[in-house]
Parts: C-alpha cells; structure tokens; sequence
C-alpha cells in the first residue's frame, strides 16, 4: 500500500496523525487524535479485513470504515 502516516510534529506523540498518498502526496481521511498508533492500527485492520485500498475508497465509504473500526475497538477493550 502507499498510504504512510504523517505525524503531528513527526515525533510520534499524541499531537495527531493522518494517512497520506505517498505517490501523490495529497492527505486524506479523518485526523487520528492518539497519533501514529492510532491510524498504525486502522490500516492493520484495513489489511486483516481485506478490504479496499483506503485511497481509492470515497469519502463517505472512508468514514463508515473508520466508524467500523472505531466500534470494533471499543468492543474488544
């Protein structure tokens, strides 16, 4: 995938962190508020649920898979 994470202050604290096109580099998605680990983990899930490429997905589809995830987590703690 070429989707990386682009820190707050590139130092990997809780200052926030989005996904970017690392061939276009245009950003996309919601802000991750807990920062790298937060979206390190959304992408694992997009990859365990084998589901579409985030950078190809639409607005709207992009946003209910983060709610998706979002639910899954506070399910599983």
């Amino acid at each position: 995938m070429g989707v990386r994470i682009l820190n707050g202050d590139g130092q990997g604290d809780s200052q926030g962190a989005v996904l970017y096109d690392s061939v276009s580099g245009w950003a996309f998605g919601p802000i991750f508020p807990e920062g790298y680990p937060e979206a390190q983990d959304f992408l694992e899930w997009i990859d365990e649920e084998r589901l579409p490429d985030p950078r190809g997905m639409a607005d709207l589809e992009l946003e209910r898979r983060v709610r998706e995830w979002r639910e899954a987590r506070k399910v599983a703690t």
